[in-house]
């Protein structure tokens, strides 16, 4: 066999065996220009958008004072459109869902319907923001990161005003470092739709907790993009609340992770084929025309 031809077969094997090495890794980016405004993707189908001091109207205030208004933003009103829609943004807020009338298990439905989707998201760089209180039960659409599989959770130990479950009083910082803490005070109240939880995920990081020391913001890395779940909504809000929504806002990459090819999973495997080939040539030479 010549040797144009056998380097032709093993440039197809070589490529072969890349493509099957990265069968079922997570689809990476591709970036473009870094120069682009932020744009946010915000779900509000279960959003309370129409009464006098609606959550919707109130967060999105609250990103203008704080995070600034150099962005654009699409809703998301049905979330079975999220694969469609995702594509280009920066990021998913995920703004509070109290006008949910159905079970919770809505939104472990939810949940399970975007993990594959999520996933691709954050681990390529974007970031998923929740912001959560009441949705018929105390904490319900954390269900959507827990069966989405980003983020566990134990059970909510305290809620703010009311204390139906628990009382708390004020919160703090727990983690300074944390690049959500930046501009906060070190010790602020709770504003009216705040909860705490204990046992938060392990591979996440508690940045807010309550003066019992529960969680109430966490924060988690996921390949090279972020979790934020965020126990209280925009109800009412002070400051701190505004800027720590602007902060993890700001986590977002320079440029929005798009769907693609796993470029750099099949480049990684085909060096590795490529160096497995070359080592078969040495021990068996090809042969002149």
């Amino acid at each position: 066999m010549g040797r144009s031809r056998v380097l032709s077969v093993l440039i197809v094997v070589a490529l072969f065996c890349a493509v099957a090495m990265t069968r079922g890794a997570p689809t990476p980016t591709a970036r473009v220009s870094a120069q682009e405004t932020p744009s946010f993707l915000f779900y509000i189908e279960y959003t309370d958008t129409t009464s006098v001091n609606n959550e919707y109207t109130n967060t999105v205030t609250a990103i203008n004072t704080t995070y600034g208004t150099d962005y654009t933003y699409e809703n998301l009103t049905d979330y079975t459109e999220l694969e469609d829609k995702i594509t280009g943004h920066y990021a998913l807020l995920i703004m509070d869902q109290e006008e949910a009338t159905l079970p919770y298990t809505t939104f472990r439905d939810i949940g399970n319907a975007w993990e594959d989707t999520l996933y691709a998201f954050v681990s390529t760089g974007g970031v998923v923001i929740l912001l959560d209180w009441d949705s018929g039960v105390f904490g319900a659409a954390r269900f959507i990161l827990e069966d989405g599989e980003l983020m566990t959770f134990g059970e909510v130990q305290a809620d703010y005003p009311d204390g139906y479950i628990g009382t708390m009083n004020s919160l703090s910082v727990a983690d300074i470092n944390d690049p959500l803490a930046n501009g906060l005070s070190a010790a602020f109240p709770p504003t009216t739709g705040t909860i705490s939880y204990n046992d938060p995920d392990p591979a996440g990081t508690v940045v807010i907790q309550d003066n019992n020391g529960y969680a109430v913001v966490i924060h988690k890395a996921i390949g090279n993009g972020h979790v934020v779940y965020m126990g209280f909504d925009f109800f009412s809000y002070g400051d701190n609340q505004m800027q720590l929504l602007a902060n993890a806002l700001s986590l977002s990459p320079p440029s929005p992770p798009i769907p693609g090819f796993p470029v750099g999973a099949v480049a990684m495997g085909l060096l590795l084929c490529l160096g497995v080939v070359t080592i078969i040539r040495r021990r068996h030479p090809t042969v002149n025309q």
